[in-house]
């Protein structure tokens, strides 16, 4: 299916699925806009997930029905993909945000460049729970609400959907373990990659860390915008 025939077919779906949603949003390769999409990826925030069931069982053949991820198969053979996520968990000791950013991230692709966002994770001596978010080694939780926070402390600006893939990863940023070093240097000193308690240990020298990582991520950001509206451009 053509990107255009896949985004009018998900727009029309988000519209019927969306009185019944906090939050909805197309997901997959129609959102990175890649030019042909095998299925539609939504992502849903919904006080009651079994009316939208509900509704999708209407006009379409349940494949599987579980409490986070449902599938179906619409009436002319295109797969319907449904990702729920949550809300945030009030707890006056242990508060936790949504999971909307990192449930968008995972769905939104591609594979490898999840893949990669998980290995620096690692290299950096954290956990990317796709479900949850970043998680330190004593798992707190580090970022999950926003798509920016998780990018931001895994030391990565902004990435626009449309430029998520590895090829573009590995020029701008190198290996996953081992990102270009002006960017590594910064980014491990950067409150948001480290526990609060080392960012404690020493406020001054944190202060200037996130100062310099911001003007560099915005001169990264700056850069991204300019590659992608090249690729726009492009005929």
């Amino acid at each position: 299916m053509n990107l255009r025939s896949a985004t009018a077919l998900a727009e029309k779906i988000t519209d019927i699925l969306r009185p019944l949603c906090q939050r909805i949003e197309i997901a997959g390769s129609i959102r990175r806009a890649r030019p042909e999409c095998n299925d539609i990826d939504l992502v849903l925030l919904a006080d009651n997930p079994a009316a939208v069931l509900q509704r999708c069982r209407m006009h379409s053949q349940p494949v599987t029905d579980g409490p986070q991820i449902a599938i179906f198969r619409l009436t002319n053979g295109v797969q319907l993909d449904l990702y729920f996520a949550r809300g945030p968990l009030p707890d006056l000791l242990d508060p936790k945000p949504t999971n909307w950013g990192s449930i968008l991230l995972c769905r939104t692709g591609s594979k490898e460049h999840n893949i990669y966002l998980c290995q620096r994770a690692l290299a950096m001596g954290l956990k990317w729970e796709t479900t949850t978010g970043i998680k330190d080694p004593d798992g707190y939780l580090l970022a999950a609400e926003t798509e920016k926070d998780i990018y931001e402390c895994l030391g990565f600006p902004y990435l626009a959907p449309n430029i998520r893939e590895l090829d573009y990863l590995q020029t701008h940023f190198g290996k996953p373990g081992k990102i270009k070093q002006e960017t590594a240097e910064v980014a491990e000193k950067t409150p948001s990659a480290n526990s609060a308690a080392s960012c404690k240990s020493d406020p001054i020298a944190a202060g200037r860390a996130l100062e310099q990582f911001q003007k560099l991520k915005h001169s990264l950001e700056q850069e991204i915008a300019d590659e992608a509206d090249r690729e726009q451009a492009a005929p």
